[in-house]
C-alpha cells in the first residue's frame, strides 16, 4: 500500500465502530463467477450429488441475500434499523421481532444485534413493512431464482446484514508499503467483504 490516506483511515475506523457489510464474497459464486448460470441449468436437469445440490442452491439463496443488502445500502437502510426488521443477537443465530425504540437503537449502535435479510425459502415470515417490500421487489426481479429454490424446497432462513469483526486492529508501515490487519470474523462472513470497504480488492488468480 503505497499510501494510507487520511480518508482511508476514516473508512477502516468506521469498520471498528459500525461493523462491515455482510456480503457473501465472490468466491460463493464459483472460480469463473457461474454458479448462478450452472445452478439455473443443473437443479432442474441433472441428478446432483447432496453436496454439488447444496453448493448451487447455497450460491442461488447467497445472490438473493447481496442483492437486498445492496438495494438497502442504496436506499441507506443499512446502519440503522428499520420498523419490521428481524434482529439476530450477536454471537448467536437467535433471532427476534421488536419496534425500533430508544433500546433496542441502543443495542443496535452498540453492536449487540444486527437486522437480517433472509436466505430464500419456504417459512414463517416475521418480517413486515419496508423491509419486507425491499425483499419482495427483490425476490419478483428475480423469478427465475426464485422459482428454481421454490422446486428444491429450500427452507427460509436468516443472515444479519452486517457483521462485526472482533480483535479489529491494523498497523501502517509507510517504509514498507504493508497495511498489517488483525482481524478475527464470525462464521459464514468474508474477509474480502471486509476489505471492501477501504481498499480497492483484484483477484491475481484471475490474471
Amino acid at each position: 500500500v503505497s499510501e494510507l490516506s487520511d480518508a482511508s483511515r476514516r473508512q477502516i475506523d468506521q469498520v471498528a465502530i459500525q461493523g462491515f457489510a455482510n456480503y457473501f464474497g465472490q468466491q460463493r459464486f464459483g472460480s469463473r463467477q457461474d454458479n448462478l448460470q450452472q445452478a439455473l441449468r443443473q437443479l432442474t436437469t441433472r441428478k446432483l450429488s447432496r453436496s454439488r445440490r447444496g453448493l448451487l442452491i447455497s450460491s442461488l439463496r447467497s445472490h438473493l441475500f447481496n442483492a437486498i443488502l445492496a438495494r438497502r445500502l442504496e436506499l441507506g437502510h443499512w446502519s440503522e434499523p428499520l420498523d419490521g426488521d428481524v434482529f439476530m443477537l450477536r454471537g448467536s443465530h437467535s433471532i427476534f421481532s421488536e419496534a425500533v425504540n430508544a433500546d433496542l437503537l441502543r443495542r443496535y449502535r452498540e453492536l449487540d444485534i444486527s437486522s437480517c435479510a433472509s436466505l430464500y425459502g419456504s417459512g414463517a415470515v416475521r418480517m413486515s413493512s419496508t423491509p419486507l417490500a425491499i425483499e419482495q421487489k427483490v425476490f419478483d426481479e428475480n423469478r427465475l431464482i426464485t422459482e428454481c429454490l421454490q422446486q428444491q424446497r429450500s427452507r427460509l432462513q436468516m443472515r444479519p446484514l452486517r457483521a462485526v469483526a472482533d480483535s479489529f486492529d491494523y498497523v501502517y508501515d509507510a517504509a514498507d508499503e504493508v497495511l498489517d490487519i488483525d482481524m478475527c470474523l464470525p462464521t459464514g462472513s468474508y474477509a474480502t467483504s471486509l476489505l471492501n470497504h477501504f481498499a480497492i480488492l483484484r483477484d491475481a488468480s484471475s490474471r
